[in-house]
C-alpha cells in the first residue's frame, strides 16, 4: 500500500509521515513501513487481505481531521565529526573555486545548520538530509563517479548527505567522517531515524587519524 503526500520537502510533511508510519504500527502491528519524502509505504504479510485495512485507516485519517494534534518530531541531535582536509575531499577545491568561496566560509556554512533527517535510503544508511544553505547548492555531476569511499560527505544539488558504504555516486564529495553510519552486528545498525536532526562538527585531519585508529 502506497499513501501519497503533496509532493514537496518540508518539516510538516514529515510529521504528517511520523504520524502516519505511527498510527499505522499501532493498527497493524505486523506491517513494515517506509517512506521518502512525500510518501509512506507499507507491507503486509502476503496472506492479509487489505479490503478492511483500507477501511480502518481512512476511518482513522478521517477521525484525525477533526482533531488538533500537536505533531513532534524527534528532540534527539547527533554530532557527526567531518574533515575538509583537501586528501579526503577530492572535489572540494573545484567546488569553492566555482562558489567563489574560501574553506573557511564554506565550512562555516556547512556546519552551522542542523540537519533534519528525512528518511533513511538508496544505501543501508544513507541518511536523506534537509537544511542546506542556499549558497552551498550545487547541481550533481554530469558523470557519476563509479566509487566514493565510504564515510565521504557530497553536497548534490539542495541536499548534503554521507556515503556509508563504497558506492558509485554523483555528489561533490566536499569531506569524510570516520564514524560507521551502518554496522550490522550493532542492535541497532543505524544510529539514525526519521525526525532525528544531524549537526557536522569540523575536525582535523589528524583527529580524523586518530578516531580512524580508534575504530579499528
Amino acid at each position: 500500500m502506497l499513501i501519497q503526500l503533496e509532493n514537496e520537502i518540508n518539516p510538516i510533511n514529515l510529521q504528517h509521515i511520523l504520524q502516519i508510519k505511527t498510527i499505522v504500527k499501532r493498527l497493524f502491528p505486523s506491517s513494515y513501513t517506509y517512506n521518502t519524502y512525500a510518501e509512506v509505504g507499507i507491507r503486509f504479510p502476503y496472506f492479509e487481505d487489505l479490503t478492511e485495512k483500507i477501511k480502518l485507516l481512512k476511518a482513522e485519517f478521517n477521525a484525525e481531521k477533526n482533531e488538533e494534534r500537536t505533531l513532534q518530531l524527534t528532540s534527539k541531535t547527533i554530532e557527526v565529526p567531518v574533515c575538509y582536509a583537501e586528501e579526503l575531499a577530492p572535489d572540494l577545491n573545484a567546488f569553492l573555486q566555482q562558489k567563489n568561496m574560501t574553506l573557511e566560509k564554506f565550512i562555516e556554512l556547512h556546519t552551522q545548520p542542523k540537519y533534519l533527517v528525512y528518511f533513511i535510503g538508496f544505501l543501508p544508511g544513507f541518511l536523506y538530509l534537509g537544511g542546506l544553505d542556499k549558497q552551498l547548492y550545487h547541481p550533481r555531476k554530469a558523470n557519476p563517479d563509479p566509487k566514493i569511499e565510504a564515510g565521504s560527505v557530497g553536497i548534490g544539488h539542495h541536499q548534503t548527505g554521507i556515503y556509508p558504504q563504497d558506492s558509485p555516486g554523483g555528489w561533490h564529495i566536499v569531506g569524510k567522517t570516520p564514524i560507521d553510519l551502518f554496522d550490522v552486528n550493532q542492535a541497532e545498525a543505524s544510529p539514525f531515524q526519521s525526525g532525528d536532526q544531524i549537526q557536522f562538527k569540523p575536525i582535523s585531519l589528524e583527529e580524523y587519524k586518530f578516531q580512524i585508529q580508534q575504530m579499528k
